[in-house]
């Protein structure tokens, strides 16, 4: 089968990236076709080269500037880039010359910021079917989420946001089947109006990108943790969207009553300092920064618990699925896809809430109760399977296989 994927990035943007980068060297490694298309950042033309195992061809469709530099961009020019980016005609254009090329037998499109839902006609218009796999909520909101004044304005059901999402959803009756990691987010992007007449519409689960063979070898592993102390672990970005003001609160609450309980937070972000100075003389709240590769791997080696007290309705919680792969339990805020990953009691908790208040009360009823941690991890390793990349790539198969099955017949 010959893949061609789609996303505005690929090199170590975020989770949707890594979901991209990891389908693509699972397909590979089925000897299935694959190259992905991503913009080029440099906006120089078209480049085609490789980035660790991955055949990319890099695009330069016509805009103001590349998609990753809108955050210190003057109002009026970012108003102007998102109606070019409405219906880009130089990416329909660049795209249909690529499909032309390397004629693949589906189109894959993950993260369409940049190329706009041209690419949607430009596969139409060649005659190959095209999947959508959506994993924020691009469509209905220019930051691709309802964080801040100008996500929360989208969220909210006004002139403004029905002109946003008419403005893509005229397309999306193009594409033969929809994707999205959670429920929830697919609920919600098909209730603001898109993909009515797409007739396969399915849940496929981020993976959190090992193996079934690495999930039996590190459940083999016994990593001894020092049993002097309860290691609680948050890792993500700071700020306050993330509730890490409100856990930080919490902890530094509860550090008398539990002296041998320490709060690792790995990340970094716009309240990183400020975190970091208030809490100094918490010397069992420690700041480790971003942690990548075998840093992060030793993070979670010595971490028996991750909390993720998000304030927004995660879109998935790439995060709980890591934690469970390491056999750690999580607790989590139970909004948005966070709340289809956990089972209460068996593979984590819920907080009771996103305030200070609440994350102390469910700390308190677990720190009560800490062996029902340890006996969790099995529990961790068993979830952890139908995350593993083996499984997800099976599900994306099965769709693709009936994706074209349904386009020949048609």
């Amino acid at each position: 089968m010959k893949v061609l994927l789609l996303s505005t990035y690929f090199e170590g943007q975020g989770g949707a990236e890594f979901a991209v980068h990891q389908l693509a060297l699972d397909l590979i490694a089925q000897n299935h076709q694959v190259k992905v298309v991503c913009l080029n950042k440099l906006m120089d033309g078209s480049i085609h080269g490789e980035y660790e195992g991955v055949p990319i061809i890099e695009i330069s469709p016509f805009n103001l500037y590349w998609a990753g530099e809108n955050e210190n961009k003057p109002l009026p020019l970012k108003i102007l880039w998102q109606l070019l980016d409405i219906f880009n005609f130089s990416a329909y254009k660049i795209l249909q010359t690529i499909i032309q090329k390397e004629k693949p037998d589906i189109i894959h499109v993950h993260k369409m910021r940049g190329f706009s839902p041209s690419v949607w006609l430009a596969a139409k218009h060649q005659d190959v079917p095209v999947i959508q796999t959506c994993h924020d909520y691009e469509l209905m909101s220019p930051v691709a989420n309802f964080e801040g004044k100008l996500g929360r304005l989208f969220l909210s059901k006004n002139v403004i946001s029905r002109l946003y999402t008419f403005s893509r959803s005229w397309l999306s009756d193009c594409v033969s089947a929809v994707t999205s990691p959670s429920n929830y987010t697919c609920e919600k992007i098909l209730g603001a109006g898109f993909f009515g007449r797409t007739p396969i519409k399915v849940t496929i689960p981020n993976s959190h990108g090992y193996s079934s063979t690495e999930l039996k070898a590190r459940r083999g592993i016994a990593i001894k943790k020092d049993e002097t102390k309860l290691k609680l672990m948050f890792i993500g970005r700071l700020e306050t969207i993330k509730g890490i003001e409100n856990l930080c609160e919490s902890f530094a609450s509860l550090t008398n009553k539990y002296p041998n309980v320490v709060l690792d937070i790995v990340g970094t972000g716009s309240l990183y300092q400020t975190l970091q100075e208030k809490y100094a003389k918490i010397t069992r709240m420690k700041f480790h920064g971003k942690l990548v590769g075998e840093a992060k791997e030793k993070a979670f080696e010595v971490a028996n618990m991750v909390l993720v007290p998000s304030k927004w309705p995660e879109v998935f919680g790439i995060v709980i699925i890591e934690a469970f792969a390491h056999g750690i339990p999580v607790i989590a805020t139970n909004e948005g896809g966070m709340k289809e990953l956990i089972q209460p009691g068996k593979t984590g908790y819920y907080f009771k809430g996103t305030s200070t208040q609440s994350i102390s009360e469910t700390l308190i009823e677990v720190l009560e109760n800490t062996d029902n941690i340890i006996d969790m991890k099995n529990n961790c390793f068993d979830e952890a399977e139908y995350y593993s990349n083996e499984a997800v790539l099976k599900q994306y198969l099965n769709v693709y296989e009936r994706v074209i099955n349904d386009y020949k017949i048609s």
